[in-house]
């Protein structure tokens, strides 16, 4: 996983989140995963079934998702990293649905923004 930061301007930054807050955010997460998966697992063990079924626009993101794997020639185990780390995005901030930017999110993590051929997942076309 590839992490770029930005410069960040110090005089004009707005506060960051405190550990208490963060912690309990991460509290809250874990609990809807043992929630959502029963039990033990969390969406590290999640099952790629149990990931799918909970895309708000599933045909056109997992399809999305391909054609992006496909351009940058991912396995099929990459696609299911970023669908448990897009998932993890969704559920720290308290989405039940696993959204497109969640999705972009993860792909950002999982390579360098300047190696991606298609840097970004489109939303669906209005019905």
């Amino acid at each position: 996983m590839t992490v770029q930061l930005e410069p960040v301007n110090l005089q004009t930054a707005e506060q960051p989140e405190s550990s208490s807050i963060i912690r309990k955010r991460v509290r809250q997460a874990r609990a809807q995963q043992h929630e959502r998966h029963g039990g033990s697992l969390l969406n590290g063990n999640a099952a790629f079934e149990t990931l799918l079924s909970t895309l708000e626009h599933p045909q056109h993101q997992q399809q999305m998702l391909q054609t992006i794997s496909q351009q940058n020639h991912w396995s099929n185990r990459t696609q299911v990293k970023i669908l448990r780390i897009a998932r993890t995005i969704a559920d720290l901030q308290a989405s039940s649905l696993l959204r497109t930017e969640h999705l972009n999110e993860a792909i950002t993590y999982h390579t360098n923004k300047d190696d991606l051929r298609i840097t970004r997942i489109s939303e669906p076309p209005a019905t």
